[in-house]
């Protein structure tokens, strides 16, 4: 991770904010922060912000489809005020929550929100960052069933081979590239894959 210099999209795992050139937070774990407000509070700012995030998630992926690269700065912009406006709607619905507890929960994820608009944002500002992090965990997820299953790998080198095999791959599979043929160019020293 030190060496890291891209942009990393975790899930508010403070710590990673040490490392790489930017950090964004994967948003659908935000949503169900944001749902479970709605749920507990039954207050309206949480389904606004998910209404938000959504909507500018669904932009984004329209105006890729027609081959901008980015927003414009004044869009941005918007999105960004109106992410304030509901964080400041959220605080002042706040005074009215009674449960001890909710109103914990809430002030937690609101002051998250205002401290951290611009890594749920950073999606939007750029459009090589996604909105979440999920491709990474669904590729994670294969090494954590072996883990389950065998307990651990036997040795580190053990790892490291079936880590690099998984790299191999999940990159070909992702390049729409047989894995097999993928495997075996590996082995056979060509970088002809077709």
């Amino acid at each position: 991770m030190p060496q890291f210099a891209g942009t990393l999209i975790h899930d508010h795992n403070t710590v990673n904010y040490n490392y790489g050139m930017g950090n964004g937070e994967c948003n659908v774990h935000l949503l169900r922060y944001l749902r479970s407000n709605s749920e507990n509070t039954h207050h309206y700012w949480s389904d606004d912000m998910k209404a938000l995030l959504l909507g500018i998630k669904q932009s984004k992926e329209l105006a890729i489809s027609f081959g901008a690269k980015s927003f414009e700065q004044d869009d941005i912009e918007t999105y960004r005020k109106r992410y304030d406006d509901i964080v400041l709607a959220g605080f002042e619905v706040l005074r009215n929550t009674k449960s001890r507890f909710y109103k914990t929960e809430e002030k937690r994820l609101l002051n998250r929100l205002k401290k951290y608009r611009d890594n749920h944002l950073l999606f939007a500002a750029d459009f090589a960052v996604p909105f979440d992090n999920n491709l990474s965990e669904r590729d994670l997820r294969m090494i954590k069933t072996k883990t389950k299953i065998s307990g651990c790998f036997r040795s580190f080198e053990g790892a490291k081979i079936f880590a690099n095999l998984m790299s191999i791959v999940k990159t070909a599979s992702k390049q729409n590239v047989s894995p097999l043929i993928a495997v075996r160019s590996v082995f056979s020293g060509c970088c002809c894959l077709g």
